[in-house]
C-alpha cells in the first residue's frame, strides 16, 4: 500500500483502520504501538485547519477532469463493440441456416 504512490488522506485512513486490526494486541504501557501513534499524528496533521479537505477537494478536481471523461470515451467505445458483435452475430445466424441447409442436402 505505501510502495510507489501518493499517500492521501484517505490512504492514511485505510493504513489506521488497518493497524487497529493488526496491532490490537502490541500495546505499549501507553496503550497504542508506536507505529500507530505515528499514523495518528499524520492523520491529525492532516485534519488540521482543514488541509485534508484541499487534498479531497484535488483529487475531486482530477476525477471530474480525467476520470469521468476517461470512462465516458470507455463506454462509448464498449457500446461500438456491442453493436459490432449484436451485427456479426445476426450475419453467423444467417448464415448458419444456410450451411444447415447445403449439410442436409450432401448427407441425402
Amino acid at each position: 500500500m505505501l510502495q510507489g504512490t501518493y499517500i492521501n488522506y484517505f490512504h492514511c485512513l485505510r493504513i489506521v483502520d488497518l493497524l487497529k486490526e493488526t496491532e490490537a494486541g502490541s500495546k505499549n504501557m501507553f496503550g497504542r504501538s508506536q507505529r500507530m501513534k505515528d499514523w495518528c499524528e499524520i492523520l491529525k496533521l492532516h485534519e488540521k485547519d482543514g488541509v485534508y479537505l484541499a487534498e479531497v477537494a484535488q483529487i475531486l478536481m482530477r476525477n471530474v477532469n480525467y476520470e469521468v471523461t476517461a470512462l465516458k470515451k470507455q463506454i462509448v467505445k464498449c457500446k461500438q463493440i456491442q453493436k459490432d458483435m449484436v451485427r456479426k452475430e445476426s450475419e453467423y445466424r444467417s448464415g448458419e441456416a444456410e450451411y444447415l441447409e447445403k449439410y442436409n442436402a450432401a448427407c441425402r
